[in-house]
């Protein structure tokens, strides 16, 4: 079984240390709230199902209570 988590990050903003945003001037981070694109949820998601198919399982992971941490 496989856990996947690539598509985790496709609501939120970057992903740098906030040192480095601050520094660049910019403030975005993982937290700060970017539109969903439900195309690329759908494109996470299929890579995945099809190149797992016959070979493993593919849990499809939405979130846990460790995830705002």
């Amino acid at each position: 079984m496989i856990f996947t988590f690539e598509h985790m990050d496709i609501d939120g903003g970057r992903q740098e240390t906030f040192a480095s945003l601050v520094h660049r001037g910019n403030c975005e981070n993982k937290w700060t709230p970017k539109l969903l694109d439900l195309r690329e949820l759908k494109h996470h998601f299929t890579i995945w199902q099809k190149g797992l198919f016959g070979k493993g399982w593919n849990s499809l992971y939405w979130n846990n209570h460790d995830q705002p941490r």
